[in-house]
């Protein structure tokens, strides 16, 4: 294989990288949303009784949530890579793939932070969260059919991922996503409603 055929291979998975984004999302959706499972099953309360402050207790699901994403993403970057590496007997693509792979976590995490603030804000309308990524997975699945405008486009969080390994990576985007991730009102409002 040439170098050119195995640049546009390698660039060719980022589309399996941001499928793997989406499903990852999932993951980080469901695990956000295990607080409000915890509140309706009626555990909360007793949880609470405890010496555990609610944002503490908060916090260690968001945590579960925010790192499992990465971790999957991780391993699927890294996976990819090794793919590459085996099929082309060529290693250097395997940190390229996982660093493309990790590009993705900030994205992840703006959907898991409108998770964790409609449990804080609207606990009954959590189911809201997948809609939002319903919306994400379909702008992604029709971007090519649809000629949307891009303010649409870049209602998706994953709008603003660098498109690596075809693109260089730029930090901006992905700071930007994290600081609006880190934001979220979940927690204050959490911490200042009632258990239901």
């Amino acid at each position: 294989m040439t170098q050119a055929g195995s640049g546009n291979l390698v660039d060719s998975f980022a589309g399996v990288l941001a499928l793997t984004a989406l499903i990852a999302t999932g993951y980080t959706i469901s695990s956000a949303l295990r607080l409000r499972t915890e509140e309706a099953a009626g555990h909360l309360e007793a949880l609470l009784s405890a010496p555990v402050g609610r944002r503490r207790w908060a916090a260690r699901h968001v945590v579960m949530a925010m790192a499992g994403s990465a971790l999957v993403l991780v391993a699927a970057g890294a996976g990819v890579g090794l793919a590459h590496a085996i099929g082309s007997a060529d290693a250097s693509q395997l940190p390229r793939l996982t660093a493309a792979a990790l590009a993705q976590v900030p994205a992840t995490w703006v959907l898991g932070a409108i998770a964790i603030a409609l449990f804080g804000l609207a606990p009954r309308a959590t189911v809201a969260a997948w809609g939002a990524l319903g919306a994400c997975v379909l702008l992604w699945l029709l971007k090519p059919l649809l000629h949307a405008p891009g303010w649409l486009l870049d209602v998706s969080p994953f709008e603003h991922v660098p498109g690596v390994p075809a693109t260089s990576l730029a930090a901006g985007p992905l700071l930007a996503l994290v600081a609006v991730a880190v934001a979220g009102p979940g927690f204050v409002a959490f911490s200042r409603r009632d258990v239901r």
